[in-house]
């Protein structure tokens, strides 16, 4: 796999990621969807460590390429997962701060 085809697969995941963040931080999609199995990012990730072209699922995440640090530690998604469950207004704040780090990432890719 080339890296052209890496960065046109996370191009692509992080625009179903910030859809799927605006959904939720505007009360349309289920607030349960925060974990790994609902991030296009984190499939991504996933698929590339299964074909060998990634170390680690995090190696070519945009998110982890800002960071530094694997698993989005440090990112506004640790709050907006925490407070999943809680009242739905709290959880929108937190699934906005999410969407607009998210959108800090386009064009970085």
């Amino acid at each position: 796999m080339t890296k052209k085809q890496i960065k046109e697969m996370y191009r692509k995941a992080l625009n179903l990621s910030i859809l799927h963040w605006w959904m939720m931080s505007e009360g349309y999609q289920d607030s349960k969807e925060t974990g790994i199995d609902s991030c296009a990012l984190c499939r991504v990730g996933i698929e590339l460590e299964k074909k060998r072209a990634a170390i680690f699922r995090c190696e070519h995440c945009p998110i982890y390429k800002k960071t530094g640090i694997k698993n989005c530690e440090h990112t506004p998604y640790v709050e907006a997962r925490r407070h999943n469950g809680t009242e739905l207004s709290i959880f929108q704040l937190y699934a906005r701060k999410e969407l607009k780090f998210l959108k800090t990432l386009r064009g970085t890719i």
